[in-house]
């Protein structure tokens, strides 16, 4: 896994040439910088990441009940998700090492319209 190395210390210096700015449309810091952040690439681990996100959700929308003030409208629903991640750690001249990470979510929500007042549109015609 990638260290960074020294992140703390380069990422409070005020001075815009050697601080780092993630927030800049360019390069976020100078090519020392980035280096310094990343360390030396010789002799490091490699990983191969494999990620996969299943996700599903059921809505039931529609009138409830009619009040004299209008239709009572409804909505009910549910959403599940599953995310999942390995990584397979692959040192030179040691074995490979995989880290397994897993995620469900669930959720279920409601809501309702009520009318509570009703509003009457005169559509008279404006006579001369």
């Amino acid at each position: 896994m990638p260290t960074f190395r020294g992140f703390s210390t380069r990422s409070s210096r005020s001075d815009p040439a050697t601080a780092l700015n993630p927030f800049t449309s360019g390069a976020p810091g100078s090519p020392q910088l980035l280096s310094a952040l990343v360390g030396s690439t010789a002799g490091t681990a490699d990983s191969q990441i494999d990620g996969q996100l299943i996700d599903g959700q059921a809505i039931l929308r529609g009138p409830v009940v009619n009040m004299p003030a209008g239709a009572v409208q409804a909505v009910i629903g549910a959403e599940w998700s599953q995310e999942k991640q390995e990584t397979t750690f692959l040192n030179p001249g040691v074995a490979p090492s995989i880290r397994s990470l897993r995620r469900n979510t669930y959720s279920v929500f409601s809501e309702a319209r009520v009318p509570i007042l009703a509003v009457a549109i005169n559509r008279r015609t404006p006579s001369d």
